[in-house]
């Protein structure tokens, strides 16, 4: 039979492995270049350092670029180097269509970086000790109420660490875009918006020619 001492030190030593696994990237917290070298084992060219360093250092970023140049793979580093670094984040990523979250920011980024990844078409980190630290990949449906992936989802994120990445973002419908901005509101909240620079209006255009982001 489990003495009461028995039991609280099982308790503290459960808290303290429950810990350990995310407290070995906490060092990374304030250098997401030193852990995409030392933990992905990836060397970053210096546009996609300043983009993670900026996703570090400001509430918003944006990133106009053509393709080619490596952004959806760096918002992948970006979303790992949050996950990791930071207990109990939330790191929603989305984009226009379900084979862009799967085949490009998910399965091209995300989920290659990693060593241990989720198995192919499986879109989430999930910590096992705490079921407010996870990372999600959805695609922003088409419609409010019968999709679950719409913008009501969106609003369903909240976090005291919060990073929203949106691949693609010329093309994430404009309900999304006002989700992602009423809900990044904490002190350590993180909205990473990147997509080429062809669209002339909507919220990526105003964006990206606003003084905001």
């Amino acid at each position: 039979m489990l003495t009461t001492d028995a039991i609280r030190n099982g308790q503290l030593e459960a808290g303290r492995r429950k810990g350990r696994r995310f407290n070995r990237y906490a060092r990374y917290a304030s250098d997401p270049i030193a852990y995409a070298q030392e933990v992905l084992g990836v060397r970053l060219w210096s546009k996609q350092e300043e983009i993670l360093l900026s996703v570090r250092d400001n509430p918003l970023t944006i990133v106009k670029s053509s393709y080619g140049v490596g952004k959806t793979y760096v918002a992948g580093v970006a979303a790992n180097w949050f996950w990791d670094s930071f207990p109990n984040s939330v790191v929603p990523t989305t984009a226009p269509t379900a084979r862009q979250v799967d085949d490009l920011l998910w399965a091209k980024a995300i989920r290659t970086q990693r060593k241990h990844p989720p198995i192919p078409g499986v879109h989430q980190l999930r910590d096992p000790n705490n079921p407010d630290h996870y990372a999600v990949g959805f695609a922003a449906g088409k419609t409010l109420i019968s999709d679950e992936f719409g913008a009501q989802a969106a609003q369903g994120f909240h976090s005291e660490h919060l990073l929203f990445v949106m691949d693609e973002a010329a093309g994430v419908r404009n309900e999304i875009w006002r989700s992602v901005e009423g809900v990044a509101v904490g002190g350590h909240n993180r909205v990473l918006a990147i997509g080429n620079p062809l669209v002339t209006t909507g919220p990526f255009f105003e964006a990206a020619k606003g003084g905001r982001w």
